[in-house]
């Protein structure tokens, strides 16, 4: 079975240019992938009004719940924490 592609494209955080001025920050143009974008519309919870929306609380699709799992994973942690480190920034991994 052929595993299916990240919606997240980890290699664009890797290669993404570490900022210092403010503060340190990155800016990422194109995090996920055009060809979920689709996907991941149609299956975003609908919130009609302003608030604070535990996950828990709403409803969503497949590929949202994909996405979010992704958005929690270890390898984007990872490559998140080792962006900021060379600028002094211990970034925890729990």
């Amino acid at each position: 079975m052929i595993e299916p592609l990240s919606i997240i494209k980890l290699d664009e955080v890797r290669s993404a240019p570490l900022r210092a001025d403010p503060f340190p920050f990155v800016v990422i143009e194109s995090l996920l992938r055009a060809e979920y974008a689709q996907d991941v519309l149609r299956d975003f919870p609908v919130i009609n009004s302003r608030g604070f929306f535990p996950l828990k609380k709403v409803k969503y699709g497949k590929t949202f719940d994909r996405l979010v799992e992704e958005l929690k994973s270890p390898a984007l942690k990872s490559a998140i924490a080792e962006k900021f480190i060379y600028c002094g920034i211990a970034l925890r991994q729990s």
